[in-house]
């Protein structure tokens, strides 16, 4: 007999405390101190509008509904088996059965005078009809209001300039459905921004979800669209944590148990990465063996100020212009260079065996392109090796050692607890955020798993103290009694309902969203059946990279200032990463306003490379271009090249064609890509008509 021939009864026992024996367990009998029976309603089912109660006298069939948090009712499916095959649907006595029809389940009193609760709101989403096999009918699936949303495509905005908050951006996006059937949604002051954009492979919802797996601020409030019950009215909300909506005791006949304290979901060690307000990657890596680029500026303001035998430090600008060059010598080998603060005549034999050396013009005078030889600017020293990437947030307790920061080990860490497990996670923090925002993310998330929580599922045939088991959803709470020898709150983060009102919530005490919820809990099933999966992956992360990765922190794109001597090629190294794509090419010249040719090579190259094989690039328009040296150009690794006679740089964001005036500028935003034969470095090549200083910008395509 189908439940809706009877009235649904609420039946909510009173369970006192217990008197435990030896062991622990309830002496029986242990019964309800009191029990509340009472008349509850029954079910009616309104699709596009009209009551399909009992449609053609024959009652539908609840099979399931389920809800979850975020977004609220989510799936329902519902049984007529008074319809056949041979039936229209759409007309006639089925003009209400369409597509996307309108589906609401509500309850109602015993008369039909009163609706006393709407149980679920949506519309249909697939039919399925059978016939033969025992079996016959038509069973209609529905999708919850806002699963609307998952029909929709995202629409990523192409440029972010400014942080906006997420519930801004969670309203913008929702509202922006087409056709939609819920509510204007109200945007809300969050405190949590991002500049996140998302990509046209998620639907809204999807980018809704990703911006909620960050939307927790600063006071601890978790950020969450919550549906209004029984509406089509949806709210960007902190979740309730603290509100009692329902009670249970563990022991009332009735009620099923499973919960379980994870401490593999508990993270102590947190690994991210994240894209800054300049949309350039962070992921904290460590580059111990590899030393920041500290080369000094060139020492005289202007480029075309050389340094000569009897030149002295009082004659350079910065005032100890020799004495630098001369200790730097010292350090790359040249042993017999010391710093007398003037250059030498002995000081220009070793000055000529660096720029053989360095394959640059060797007349033992110090200009910028020598300066740029002996100093490395633009370069680091050292290599890769040992590169890794080092946690944004960790519990002191569990790392062995104390590191400086560049990543190098200084020492064994005091703090350190032998043989205390380490939980790794690996989390993306989203875009356009700060690195102080970003390590403050992570720590405000290692904060809030210090314990596991408590997680599973709570399975009831029976109603909780307060009202009826129907009526109590995700995003209410469950004051859980005798667990662990006290009481726990729980959190509903999905709700699920079967065919004998057998109502099943899957709960969590740190409130996490229902799909975080449900793969731990699929893991836990998992471990029972193959005892190899009990311990989580340490991590997601990859602490060691396994190629050279883009990383602000390390540089990569920058082309620091230096000077350029008009007239030669300078050749610097930048970072970048082992491969990649590059969006936007920037060089600004300095000083000096003036033409100039940019080269990149993926293999090193020298000033005297460029020297034989290009020469002048802004003199004879493409006389570089020819199969003699086009070739050798293409071997030695050019990936790509600005500068000609008729097209010079220097007057972005036009050109010298349209008549435009020097800027100095090049700006050029359109992509290319490389792979590095020694990574991550790139080889830059600048020649400009006068002496200058340049700074510039690769600037990476983020995806």
């Amino acid at each position: 007999m189908s439940l809706l021939t009877t009235l649904i009864k609420r039946v909510s026992p009173v369970m006192p405390a217990p008197t435990l024996d030896s062991v622990g367990r309830p002496v029986q009998p242990w019964a309800p101190s009191s029990t509340t029976v009472a008349d509850l309603g029954r079910l009616r089912l309104l699709v596009s509008n009209v009551d399909v109660t009992f449609f053609r006298f024959v009652p539908f069939e609840l099979v399931s509904l389920d809800d979850a948090e975020p977004f609220g009712d989510a799936t329902a499916v519902f049984e007529f088996p008074q319809i056949t095959p041979f039936d229209t649907l759409g007309s006639g006595a089925l003009s209400w059965l369409t597509r996307f029809a309108p589906v609401l389940l509500q309850l109602v009193a015993a008369d039909d005078s009163t609706v006393l609760d709407t149980l679920w709101v949506g519309q249909a989403a697939s039919i399925d009809r059978t016939d033969g096999g025992g079996q016959s009918g038509l069973q209609l699936s529905c999708t919850g209001s806002l699963m609307q949303a998952q029909l929709a495509q995202h629409q990523p905005p192409f440029f972010i300039d400014t942080p906006v908050d997420v519930g801004q951006m969670i309203a913008n996006v929702l509202n922006g459905t087409v056709s939609r059937r819920f509510a204007t949604v109200t945007a809300v002051t969050t405190g949590v921004t991002t500049r996140t954009k998302g990509d046209r492979s998620q639907t809204r919802l999807a980018y809704v979800q990703s911006l909620l797996a960050t939307a927790t601020d600063a006071a601890g409030h978790i950020w969450t669209v919550g549906q209004n019950a029984g509406t089509a009215v949806f709210q960007i909300r902190a979740k309730d944590l603290t509100t009692v909506d329902a009670t249970f005791t563990i022991g009332t006949p009735g009620l099923v148990v499973q919960l379980t304290e994870d401490d593999t979901q508990a993270p102590n060690v947190i690994y991210g990465e994240w894209t800054t307000p300049e949309m350039c990657r962070g992921r904290n890596s460590k580059y111990p063996n590899i030393r920041p680029d500290d080369a000094p500026l060139y020492p005289n303001s202007n480029p075309a100020h050389l340094i000569t035998v009897g030149t002295t430090d009082a004659a350079t600008d910065s005032g100890h212009g020799v004495t630098d060059w001369q200790n730097q010598m010292h350090a790359i080998g040249y042993g017999a260079v010391l710093p007398t603060g003037t250059y030498s005549s002995s000081d220009e034999v070793y000055c000529k065996r660096e720029q053989t050396a360095a394959g640059i013009t060797v007349d033992g005078i110090i200009g910028p392109q020598t300066w740029a030889a002996t100093f490395g600017v633009g370069s680091n020293s050292g290599d890769l090796a040992g590169a890794y990437f080092a946690p944004i947030a960790e519990d002191p307790t569990v790392e062995p050692f104390l590191y400086a920061a560049n990543g190098a080990t200084t020492g064994p860490n005091p703090a350190y607890v032998p043989g205390k497990m380490r939980v790794e996670r690996f989390e993306s923090l989203g875009d356009g955020l700060s690195r102080d925002q970003a390590f403050a993310s992570a720590a405000a998330e290692l904060a809030a798993n210090t314990s596991a929580g408590v997680t599973g599922k709570i399975v009831a045939t029976v109603d909780p103290e307060e009202g009826s088991r129907l009526l109590l959803r995700s995003g209410q709470n469950i004051l859980l009694k005798g667990y662990n020898g006290g009481n726990v709150m729980l959190h509903i983060v999905a709700r699920s309902v079967d065919a004998n009102m057998q109502v099943t919530y899957t709960v969590d005490s740190k409130a996490r969203d229902s799909l975080t919820v449900a793969q731990s809990l699929n893991r836990d099933y998992e471990t029972t059946q193959d005892p190899a999966k009990q311990y989580r992956k340490a991590s997601t992360a990859l602490t060691t990279p396994t190629h050279a990765v883009w990383d602000c922190e390390a540089g990569s794109g920058k082309i620091p200032r230096h000077a350029v001597f008009g007239g030669l090629w300078t050749v610097i190294r930048v970072p970048v990463a082992e491969f990649g794509q590059i969006a936007r090419t920037i060089f600004q010249t300095d000083t000096q306003l003036t033409e100039f040719a940019v080269f990149v090579f993926e293999n090193a190259v020298t000033a005297a490379d460029l020297v034989r094989y290009v020469g002048n690039p802004l003199g004879a328009d493409g006389a570089w271009k020819n199969a003699t040296t086009k070739d050798p150009l293409f071997n030695l690794g050019l990936r790509m090249a600005w500068g000609s006679a008729s097209q010079p740089c220097g007057y972005s964001p036009l050109s010298l064609t349209d008549g435009a005036p020097l800027t100095g500028l090049l700006d050029d935003d359109a992509g290319w890509s490389y792979v590095c034969s020694k990574p991550p470095w790139l080889w830059v090549a600048e020649y400009a008509t006068d002496s200058c200083f340049i700074t510039g910008t690769l600037e990476q395509a983020v995806s």
